[in-house]
């Protein structure tokens, strides 16, 4: 009985329910609460999420070494910039897609989802 114990949370941890951050070139995702520790929105209307240092494999600059941006001017705003908030008021995993070799890490599109 302990083997199948000892099995079955082997299985558990391994499939992701204590699942991080994780980043490919184009992406991030993982719980809202530690893929953007930090929302803000600047002076510009621009909202900047920090994200984690699993986030350097991006294949863009990091606004101010540390942040992704989703422009004030982005044609899906209102309605991104509302995903962001919703998502991080209510812990949400999250994915957080960029447009490639941006100079900013500018934040094309999003997705959340239930645990």
């Amino acid at each position: 009985m302990k083997k199948f114990v000892y099995l079955w949370l082997f299985l558990w941890i391994s499939t992701g329910a204590f699942a991080a951050v994780s980043c490919s070139d184009i992406q991030c995702n993982g719980p809202m609460d530690e893929l953007a520790s930090q929302v803000y929105i600047d002076s510009y209307g621009n909202v900047r999420l920090w994200v984690p240092s699993e986030a350097d494999v991006l294949n863009c600059s990091l606004s101010e070494g540390r942040y992704a941006i989703l422009h004030h001017d982005h044609p899906a705003y209102d309605v991104i910039s509302s995903a962001i908030m919703m998502a991080s008021a209510a812990n949400k995993k999250f994915k957080i897609r960029i447009v490639e070799g941006s100079n900013d890490c500018e934040i094309s599109y999003v997705q959340y989802w239930n645990s």
